[in-house]
């Protein structure tokens, strides 16, 4: 299912980037959580550690993509991956297992 996420993200047009503007305010995002919505959706909420910033509300098969893209983004900054589940990795590691949303 990981792999099946990660080639329809690859295989969608690419998109229009998002432009920043002098009015758009700078944050530092120092942690990403998932939780399950009461829509049986999920929502994944990014914080500088203090307050709430930003969240966005995702379908339940978008979740995948969202982890691959952080998985991605790790793999190139050389940052620990310790954190991600062992089936966001490559499809030929990837054990049966379900992800759990707090």
């Amino acid at each position: 299912m990981q792999f099946q996420a990660k080639q329809e993200r690859l295989s969608n047009a690419p998109e229009t980037p998002v432009r920043l503007t002098t009015e758009t305010t700078l944050f530092l995002c120092k942690s990403v959580h998932f939780k399950k919505a009461p829509n049986d959706t999920a929502v994944v909420i990014f914080t500088n550690d203090k307050t709430v910033e930003a969240n966005m509300g995702l379908d339940h098969k978008d979740i995948r993509k969202v982890l691959d893209i952080f998985h991605g983004i790790h793999l190139k900054a050389n940052w620990s991956l310790e954190r991600f589940p062992t089936w966001v990795k490559s499809p030929d590691q990837a054990p049966h297992s379900n992800l759990h949303i707090h």
